[in-house]
């Protein structure tokens, strides 16, 4: 799981910058919802508008789970 944050600045240009990477494998969802809070714990995330994921194959319930 690779973990990039996309923000404006104060001249309103947007920015990507890289924040980190965590190799799961084989993993459920709740795999993935723990790991990502963990590692966004100092960020507010009542101001995330995204997250973007590879396609269609990858699990949706983490998306359910997160939005819960």
């Amino acid at each position: 799981m690779d973990l990039l944050i996309r923000y404006w600045d104060t001249n309103d240009n947007v920015k990507v910058r890289y924040w980190t990477s965590t190799f799961l494998g084989h993993s459920a969802h709740s795999d993935l919802l723990n790991h990502f809070n963990k590692h966004l714990s100092g960020l507010d995330l009542s101001k995330m508008y995204q997250v973007s994921m590879d396609g269609p194959a990858v699990n949706l319930k983490f998306l359910d789970a997160l939005m819960k």
